[in-house]
């Protein structure tokens, strides 16, 4: 992700107010920016100049699209993890977008899938029922032509189908083995903290947190599983938030990952960012007062996480996320 990325080179990078206001620090100066977070790239055509307070946050960014960007003199970072930004002490220009997943498709070997390809695979696993081009396009960020395109690349590799209403995952175990395989990384900034209290009241007083800073959160991780299908003792809570907390003032202190009980990811969460409702109600839980994370992302955490019982517990997540999943969208058929 960007963020570290950035930390890697030696800044300090800061993400507040909601994710509109980015603090760079570098050796000898400190410059902020106002974010303006798009849904979708945006066409060259598309691409206008903006002031230089301000950087553009994009999903992707096409090679035409960086050359328009350029040629503007534009600030921008993108969730593929690239960064181009103007400061005080001259321009910074980092990373490169993540390798394409492979993906064997029948009768033509081994395949690539692009950003693009995975995300709208997230977005098809998430979401049982059909879905159309148009919705699929709002809801992961990318143009109707680029939609297009990378359903044609799911279609291809035989992880998506059009059905006569709308596109689905047809193929939701293996789609989710293809895209964990990917090892995309979340478009986040992670802090860790530490607390004494149990886990359940950490999560309790970050939830209340979240709520007097008008936060969205999500649980995610082991004990997001935990709710869903238990197998393992949860350790590390992990916790997915729109924006940092102030958690200094519920008792919790700043710790490194080695000793945190809690791991913070910061980054944009869209609305339909979480388990269908249906899917959950299948996998028995009920009255779930927690807004949890996606069950891919869960999975991904947990495959980050590690252990020696980590594939286990993943394969208890999935099955039963399968299984739910199956039966809604029988019920769903006319």
């Amino acid at each position: 992700m960007w963020i570290e990325l950035l930390q890697t080179r030696g800044y300090e990078v800061r993400l507040t107010d909601a994710g509109t206001t980015l603090r760079l620090r570098g050796d000898s100066a400190i410059v902020s920016w106002t974010v303006r977070h798009l849904r979708r790239t945006p066409h060259p055509s598309e691409v206008r100049r903006v002031g230089a307070e301000q950087v553009l946050w994009l999903p992707a960014v096409t090679p035409a699209s960086r050359a328009r960007l350029h040629q503007l003199g534009v600030s921008w970072v993108s969730d593929s993890g690239e960064v181009h930004l103007y400061t005080p002490w001259g321009l910074v220009s980092e990373g490169v977008s993540a390798p394409p997943a492979k993906v064997g498709i029948h009768g033509q070997g081994e395949e690539r899938l692009s950003p693009g390809a995975l995300v709208t695979l997230q977005f098809l696993l998430e979401h049982p029922a059909p879905v159309s081009q148009h919705q699929i396009a709002s809801a992961v960020g990318l143009s109707q032509p680029r939609v297009s395109q990378v359903l044609k690349e799911l279609r291809e590799g035989e992880l998506a189908l059009r059905a006569t209403v709308g596109w689905q995952a047809h193929q939701p175990e293996r789609g989710l083995a293809v895209w964990l395989a990917a090892n995309a990384t979340p478009a986040t900034l992670t802090l860790t903290w530490f607390s004494l209290a149990s886990a359940r009241e950490q999560v309790t007083a970050i939830c209340r947190q979240a709520d007097v800073e008008h936060a969205e959160v999500r649980l995610c991780g082991d004990w997001a599983a935990d709710l869903l299908a238990p197998w393992r003792q949860p350790g590390l809570i992990t916790i997915h938030a729109d924006r940092t907390l102030d958690l200094d003032s519920v008792n919790f202190v700043p710790a490194p990952a080695e000793t945190a009980t809690m791991a913070l990811h910061v980054g944009p969460i869209r609305p339909d960012w979480r388990p269908d409702p249906d899917v959950l109600a299948a996998m028995s839980v009920e009255g779930l007062r927690l807004s949890v994370a996606p069950v891919t992302e869960i999975a991904r955490e947990i495959a980050a996480t590690g252990g020696s019982d980590a594939d286990q517990a993943i394969d208890v997540l999935t099955t039963a996320w399968v299984r739910a999943r199956a039966a809604v969208v029988a019920s769903r058929e006319p």
